[in-house]
């Protein structure tokens, strides 16, 4: 629970170190609560030949141009597409709380956010030790929008893996995530073992070149 409070922390702009007042942190931990009571966490995944176009990745019927990926899958003959969601309860949640306090929503949105994270590393964690036993490394979760990864690489990622089915995940017409705390990403396969940095999901920042982004943790 308290690394969820310093990555929510994180989230409303606090920097490492600050700690929050007494209501604050009382508050953040009625959020967490009521996220955990409302979520109902589930991920996918599928696994993938990897095929190329010039460097490009093949995903379907489209070419997904993009240097940071093929840099991302670098050595990697397959890979995973992956989506992971906490379910609708938690959109309406944070809708509800919004209709009361903009500033409790705020306070909502960046605790749930720090949750799907959780769940997603938990969800890699549990890949990186099924694959293993396979004969695989696998790398850390590279999602659109990080570096220069398009982020309406969202619905064509979404659309094979079958997520609205699976796990009731979908984008909209501007590839906005509903639910909107959910995450997809590609993850790399590889037969070689692969350095800690490409593999750590703790260090996922270490992948954007964003270096001015607010949230960046590493």
């Amino acid at each position: 629970m308290d690394f969820l409070k310093q990555e929510a922390l994180r989230y409303l702009g606090y920097k490492s170190g600050q700690q929050p007042g007494l209501a604050l942190n009382q508050k953040l931990g009625a959020c967490m609560l009521a996220i955990a009571e409302s979520a109902s966490p589930a991920y996918a995944q599928l696994r993938l030949k990897k095929e190329e176009d010039g460097g490009a990745l093949i995903l379907g019927a489209r070419r997904i141009d993009s240097r940071d990926l093929q840099t991302h899958l670098a050595g990697c003959e397959e890979y995973l597409l992956f989506a992971a969601t906490l379910g609708a309860q938690v959109d309406r949640l944070i809708g509800r709380t919004g209709k009361i306090s903009v500033a409790d929503e705020a306070v909502m949105q960046a605790c749930a956010a720090a949750y799907i994270e959780e769940y997603a590393d938990s969800a890699h964690g549990e890949l990186t030790r099924a694959y293993a036993q396979k004969g695989y490394a696998i790398t850390r979760r590279f999602s659109p929008g990080y570096g220069d990864l398009a982020l309406d690489t969202q619905g064509t990622l979404l659309k094979i893996l079958d997520a609205h089915k699976k796990i009731g995940l979908c984008a909209t017409a501007a590839h906005m995530l509903t639910p909107t705390k959910s995450i997809t990403a590609v993850i790399g396969l590889s037969r070689e073992a692969l350095p800690e940095k490409r593999r750590q999901c703790g260090g996922k920042c270490a992948g954007c070149d964003l270096y001015t982004c607010a949230f960046r943790s590493c």
